[in-house]
């Protein structure tokens, strides 16, 4: 199944369970910014994770301004920054300093699969 098939299927879906679940606003707020961050990965763009963060908080302020005030969406928000501004890059500079053979797509900032560990590096 191909990259794009898979990105359709997963936003169907996502959409799918939120409408079963009653669309609650947390709910909503996941499956937006899920949806703009697979959409964004399409394009092959760098630093993808922040830019459909970026893009997602700003449609979903402009629909609900007040939302900006609940702690769940400060949660989601920061977690987010987190994993993708901080620990992302993390990881792809220890993989290429420390790892023998990483098969990744450094542009797409995805999670990397390193075939060997070296001794010093990890677990053997």
């Amino acid at each position: 199944m191909g990259e794009t098939v898979a990105t359709i299927l997963t936003i169907l879906f996502s959409w799918g369970y939120a409408f079963l679940a009653d669309l609650g606003p947390p709910i909503v707020r996941a499956t937006i910014t899920l949806s703009i961050g697979l959409l964004t990965r399409l394009r092959f763009r760098d630093r993808a994770g922040l830019n459909a963060l970026g893009v997602a908080v700003l449609g979903i302020l402009e629909a609900a301004p007040r939302t900006l005030f609940e702690a769940s969406f400060q949660l989601m928000f920061f977690s987010v920054i987190a994993v993708a501004g901080i620990a992302v890059p993390i990881l792809h500079v220890l993989c290429i300093r420390c790892f023998v053979r990483c098969e990744t797509s450094i542009r797409r900032h995805t999670t990397s699969v390193c075939r060997r560990w070296p001794r010093s590096c990890g677990p053997t």
